[in-house]
């Protein structure tokens, strides 16, 4: 005995609207548009978090949440952190010198060690910013004296 409405049933249809590019290429590109999304929020996050530390009076306590959420968001997403902004540490503030952060130079401590034990690692200084905000502060190691950089 067969089942009733014997007659095989179609493919399944979505009814979410597609774009015309997808319609006739035929295939979906969700990966696609949801990288761009992320994209364009993670540099909306940015924008947002040194808008917020460099206004003028700056903002300190929106300056850290918005850090924050432009930290975990960019970790979320895999994105390494951008070397132009130094963040915080402690509170994922963007500091930014001379509005919420200072900078001094700081002697590494290893030349002290260096004169009693003669190894071929000698290090600069080490720049120090100190976060207004949460007052700590963020160390940021030197590179080796006989790195040479090339200026083209």
């Amino acid at each position: 005995m067969g089942k009733k409405g014997g007659a095989k049933k179609s493919e399944s249809v979505s009814h979410a609207p597609i774009s015309l590019r997808e319609e006739v290429t035929g295939k979906l590109q969700t990966k696609a548009a949801s990288e761009t999304k992320s994209k364009l929020r993670f540099e909306h996050l940015k924008n947002l978090a040194v808008w917020a530390t460099t206004n003028d009076p700056p903002i300190h306590s929106l300056g850290a949440f918005y850090g924050h959420q432009f930290a975990t968001f960019g970790e979320s997403i895999g994105v390494p952190p951008d070397n132009s902004l130094i963040i915080c540490q402690r509170c994922k503030t963007v500091l930014q010198p001379g509005f919420n952060s200072t900078v001094r130079i700081e002697k590494s401590k290893l030349k002290v060690r260096r004169k009693q034990k003669k190894s071929g690692n000698i290090t600069q200084n080490n720049v120090v910013y100190r976060c207004h905000h949460c007052l700590h502060q963020n160390l940021k190691r030197g590179t080796h004296k006989r790195n040479l950089s090339v200026k083209s």
